[in-house]
């Protein structure tokens, strides 16, 4: 014979059929307002205006890694320098930045918009090195 935790005391805890829908119905209220109260992003997590900055820049320190010449283990020591000044460079420690990544993974809406000025900033800043050269090559 088979006996389980909810079987040995589904005697001793009645609940009225009335008490479990009212109980239900809390349950589901309370889980709906928890949704919808966090809009606001807590103490300690950037901006999503810091965000796309401290992106942009490690970004473009990881093309100037990737740019040079050497191979990919010395790559992999190269990289913290040039993401430290990254983070100097904004002013972010990388810790905060870790921890609104997480934040921000845990709201895909928020990372959406973030992603989609992130690549705008970069195709911008691509426009204008590319003007920029232009500008430099043309024969006056």
């Amino acid at each position: 014979m088979s006996v389980t935790f909810a079987s040995m005391f589904r005697d001793q805890v009645k609940i009225p059929f009335g008490r479990k829908m009212l109980l239900l119905a809390l349950t589901g209220f309370i889980t709906v307002l928890a949704g919808c109260g966090g809009s606001e992003r807590p103490e300690g997590i950037l901006s999503e205006k810091q965000m796309v900055s401290t992106m942009t820049e490690l970004y473009l320190a990881e093309e100037k890694v990737n740019r040079l010449s050497i191979p990919y283990d010395s790559i992999k020591e190269l990289f913290p320098m040039f993401s430290e000044r990254a983070f100097r460079n904004t002013g972010v420690s990388d810790t905060v930045f870790r921890k609104s990544l997480d934040y921000y993974m845990s709201h895909p809406d928020k990372l959406e918009d973030i992603y989609t000025t992130l690549v705008d900033s970069l195709n911008l800043k691509a426009q204008r090195a590319s003007a920029h050269k232009k500008k430099d090559v043309a024969p006056e």
